[in-house]
């Protein structure tokens, strides 16, 4: 095989690994038919919260776990946030583990989980922190960090991990009270 005006080793632009040519593509809502966002912070499940869309304006926001509408929330701050679900991406589904550190951290509990419907489909993904970088310090350049300052590990309904861009998916990170109207002064 050749590419003409090519000279090199083509390896590099043709690969069977079917893992990096598949779409990473894992959320893709550009007309907004969803009908409710759920997201889920196990350790800190106050911040969880539920939306359901019926179109339009029409908009509810829950306290995660509770049956009654908040009844004064701002519907821009919402709408705002659902646009991050136009497209949403992993980096990739090679996550540098072996499978058994792999299930290691699907046997974690998540961090955040995002649950999505849609008039055809429901979607799950639970989104993990990643270790540290070794010699990864904070802003400072001094203190060690705790965590992967660019990635996480996110697993959607198919139970395969993937490594996500932290720059991609913290868009998606927004407590409740974050939607609520602000006290007027």
């Amino acid at each position: 095989m050749d590419m003409r005006g090519f000279l090199g080793m083509l390896n590099t632009r043709f690969f069977t690994n079917e893992r990096e040519w598949r779409s990473t593509a894992i959320l893709k809502y550009p007309d907004m038919k969803l009908d409710e966002i759920e997201v889920i912070y196990p350790e800190s499940p106050d911040e969880s919260f539920r939306i359901v869309y019926n179109g339009g304006n029409d908009i509810e926001l829950y306290a995660y776990g509770n049956p009654t509408p908040v009844a004064e929330f701002d519907t821009t701050i919402v709408k705002d946030y659902m646009l991050n679900f136009k497209v949403a991406s992993f980096e990739n589904y090679e996550t540098g583990l072996s499978p058994t550190a792999e299930d290691s951290v699907a046997a974690l509990v998540p961090y955040q989980i995002i649950r999505v419907k849609d008039p055809n489909q429901q979607r799950e993904i639970k989104i993990w922190k990643q270790e540290p970088t070794e010699g990864e310090t904070e802003a400072d350049g001094e203190t060690p960090t705790t965590e992967d300052l660019e990635r996480v590990y996110a697993q959607c309904d198919d139970g395969e991990l993937a490594l996500a861009q932290k720059f991609a998916w913290d868009k998606f990170r927004a407590p409740f009270y974050a939607f609520l109207k602000k006290p007027q002064m």
